[in-house]
């Protein structure tokens, strides 16, 4: 492997390195872009272990397309150089953000843990089961969106398990209990894992500690974790008690899908708190689980809050007021004066014809008065545009809930059929997410009416079809009945 190049990609600075891989910033000639390359160090190049986890990384990771989990772009896994080729996250890690800022506002949390749930929920749906959730794993750009990566450890559903019997693959202190136990992972491991981020960001510490992996182990087996309020009381009630479920030792009594969770985090009221802007230094961050380099300069960059619907709703509010005063100064303005030389008309029998000083001062459709015209919504001025959020495979009632939060009008334009997305949920959106819109626009969707129903065929004897004319002997008129029956014709004959 040549120092400054790794296959097709020329190295241009290390990221940061870990156990299953060093992770560079690379460039591709051939599409003049900048990726991230994993590397797996070559003294694991002949671990049998290394390798197949390596590949089944790339595998699965290439499995996934969503907004919200790292794009796999290339994988060169069957012989050495092994190297993951993936989209180039700018960004910090929740991890590197806690070093930071000490812990996350409510807000900020939220935001970030309803993104990540929108990735599991992803994963999960294509039976793929991440195992390894935490603050190292999630990277948060400088807009605020939240990325799913290192799917080193993750395994498909359907499959045995990658480790040895009694093996325990994964950061101890965002284990699920069965995952320290060595029992088999299911999509509620990864819920309690998500649950645990959200403790983490909102105490800035793992819900266990412990001097060891042992120590920490022992505690999430047999103890339930803190009340977030004892160590954060500012942190609303309603949100100490949706991690509190997450965190359950027992799966059953977690929620029982990402989806769920998110649900759960999406319906809680909005913090009226301060929205002060924060500051980060949003290193070029890529692969959880490394350790950035001295040679990785960070760049500064603003931070903008993910959960900033609030504010536009006040804003549209405040604007909304205005226009509805606005609208109603003109009607309480005087008359404008009759023109010398027309007389009013308001005797019997006058012309149906409107006189001038009896038109309407309604700045609607009054060519009078055209600057007191009241301007559309989305023309208020100081309501800023607001991105779309993404609203594939949800159904009708939350997406609009989501648009009309953001100030924006939903609509359905109709169904279509979609064999990997159920009936009912979105298929497709216009606006494309993250696209700028200003308050008032429309948002349209399509949903999906389920698998296409094959035609069914036709049977020759029902409906407008012919029936077949039968050519068995047996069924033909005899000779002696010809004549009779061309005496007396009755009803159409088909032609021969």
């Amino acid at each position: 492997m040549n120092a400054t190049r790794v296959g097709p990609y020329q190295i241009l600075e290390e990221l940061g390195h870990g156990g299953m891989g060093i992770v560079y910033r690379a460039h591709q000639a051939s599409l003049h872009r900048v990726i991230a390359l994993k590397v797996l160090p070559r003294e694991l190049e002949h671990d049998q272990d290394a390798v197949r986890r390596f590949r089944e990384e790339g595998i699965t990771a290439a499995r996934l397309r969503h907004e919200h989990v790292v794009a796999v772009y290339d994988a060169h896994v069957e012989e050495p150089p092994y190297y993951i080729a993936m989209e180039f996250l700018e960004g910090q890690s929740v991890a590197e953000l806690l070093r930071s800022q000490g812990r996350l506002d409510s807000e900020m949390a939220g935001g970030i843990a309803v993104q990540l749930c929108s990735a599991l929920e992803h994963a999960h749906s294509r039976g793929i089961i991440h195992r390894d959730v935490k603050p190292a794993n999630v990277i948060v750009s400088p807009t605020g969106k939240a990325t799913l990566t290192d799917f080193g450890i993750a395994r498909m559903q359907d499959r045995t398990q990658v480790t040895s019997a009694g093996a325990v693959l994964g950061s101890p202190n965002y284990m699920s209990p069965e995952q320290a136990q060595g029992k088999s992972a299911d999509g509620r491991s990864d819920v309690y894992g998500c649950g645990a981020v959200l403790f983490a960001m909102l105490t800035g510490a793992a819900p266990f500690q412990g001097e060891d992996t042992l120590a920490v182990m022992y505690q999430i087996v047999h103890h339930d974790p803190p009340a977030v309020r004892d160590l954060v009381p500012e942190v609303p009630p309603e949100l100490e008690a949706i991690i509190a479920k997450a965190l359950s030792r027992d799966p059953d009594t977690r929620y029982q899908s990402a989806a769920e969770l998110m649900h759960a985090l999406q319906a809680l009221p909005r913090t009226q708190g301060r929205r002060a802007a924060a500051t980060a230094d949003a290193s070029a961050t890529f692969v959880g689980g490394v350790t950035p380099t001295p040679e990785a300069a960070p760049r500064r960059m603003g931070w903008s809050r993910p959960w900033w619907p609030l504010g536009v709703a006040a804003a549209v509010i405040v604007g909304g007021a205005g226009v509805a005063l606005h609208t109603a100064l003109p009607r309480a303005a005087p008359r404008p004066p009759i023109k010398a030389g027309v007389a009013p008309t308001s005797a019997p029998g006058a012309s149906s014809a409107r006189p001038a000083d009896t038109k309407p001062t309604s700045p609607i459709g009054s060519p009078r008065l055209p600057t007191q015209a009241a301007p559309p919504p989305q023309s208020v001025v100081g309501v800023p545009a607001v991105a779309v959020p993404d609203l594939s495979g949800r159904t009708e009632q939350e997406a609009g809930k989501m648009v009309a939060a953001l100030g924006l009008t939903f609509t359905v334009s109709g169904r279509s059929p979609d064999a990997s997305i159920a009936e009912g949920r979105i298929i497709s959106q216009d606006p494309k997410p993250d696209e700028k819109r200003k308050p008032g626009d429309k948002v349209t969707v399509v949903l999906s009416s389920g698998p296409e129903q094959p035609t069914p065929r036709p049977t020759g004897a029902t409906g407008s079809h012919r029936p077949r004319r039968t050519t068995h002997a047996a069924a033909r008129p005899k000779s002696s009945a010809a004549p009779e029956a061309a005496k007396k014709p009755s009803g159409t004959l088909l032609p021969p």
